[in-house]
């Protein structure tokens, strides 16, 4: 058994509570980010199809990113982009006025749940589309460490 610390003055007790918080335990958890779904099209493809995506996981579908060259108020591109899952299905159909365009969507999925953003614009090249996904945290893989761990980790410029 260790023999009690003897204390005498404000900055030996100081000392001591310094180096017992260093060896406290504290827990980090890290997560996944937000996935991020990419597709580049040269040209419009015969089925009209931009992107196409199965989601793997439930989670929450953030948004759409189009980019579409030469698109301006004069010069408009329609776009459809359609959600569908076993039980919900969520739709947006517009007409892109600019370049880029962002659509907030902001709504919940589950697993198997497919997206599909179509247009019906014909002649179009070199169009871009992302979308934002957070995956639920119950799906993704947790691995916990003890915080002096991952500071070795990170000392070590890993």
């Amino acid at each position: 058994m260790r023999s009690p610390i003897k204390i005498d003055t404000l900055k030996q007790a100081e000392t001591v509570i310094n180096r017992l918080a260093r060896r406290a335990r504290k827990l980090v958890v890290g997560l996944a980010p937000a996935v991020s779904i990419y597709s580049y099209c040269p040209a419009i493809p015969e089925d009209k199809v931009l992107l196409r995506y199965l989601f793997p996981v439930a989670g929450t579908f953030k948004k759409v990113l189009i980019k579409v060259p030469g698109t301006k108020p004069d010069k408009l591109f329609p776009v459809h982009i359609e959600i569908i899952g076993s039980t919900t299905g969520q739709y947006f159909e517009g007409q892109l006025r600019k370049e880029t365009t962002t659509v907030p969507l902001n709504f919940a999925i589950e697993e198997g749940t497919s997206l599909q953003v179509t247009t019906t614009a014909e002649g179009v090249t070199g169009i871009e589309v992302a979308a934002l996904f957070v995956p639920l945290i119950d799906t993704g893989e947790r691995h916990t460490a003890l915080a002096d761990a991952l500071e070795g980790v990170v000392d070590e410029g890993v």
